[in-house]
């Protein structure tokens, strides 16, 4: 299988950075069918940039940073946050290159809608006929 067949109907992020574990966080609000969520993501930075991009299906990023490993200690904060829905891709640029070589930890905020289209964290119900939520589940894959 070639790498155009693997990539085709999809969206591949560039190999600029690789994610070696998440910790995430969600506090739904299920009256509201809201949540809110913290994540942070351990990386090798491959190469230098400024530029990341992530997968983002149906989420808003509020804010996201880069503290490297054994550095200062001091996050760098991105400074601009570009949502691009048609390819479910956040991308956060950061006002100087990420330093290669090195591990670091990408922290993001973000906001989602606990949907009924069986994608993220989505929420089913057992009688549509009733107001009863029935259950909430996630589905989180690497991709």
């Amino acid at each position: 299988m070639t790498s155009e067949d693997k990539a085709a109907g999809r969206v591949l992020l560039p190999p600029t950075i690789e994610p070696r574990s998440y910790a995430i966080q969600i506090v739904p609000d299920f009256n509201s069918f809201i949540f809110q969520g913290t994540e942070q993501i351990t990386v090798n930075v491959i190469t230098a940039t400024s530029i990341v991009q992530l997968h983002a299906k149906d989420l808003y990023v509020s804010s996201a940073s880069f503290t490297a490993s054994g550095g200062d200690g001091k996050a760098l904060e991105a400074v601009e946050i570009n949502m691009h829905l048609k390819n479910t891709v956040v991308t956060l640029v950061f006002p100087s290159d990420l330093p290669v070589g090195t591990g670091g930890t990408l922290s993001i905020s973000f906001q989602g809608t606990i949907n009924n289209q069986m994608a993220g964290f989505y929420r089913s119900q057992v009688d549509e006929k009733s107001d009863e939520a029935g259950s909430f589940t996630n589905r989180c894959s690497v991709t």
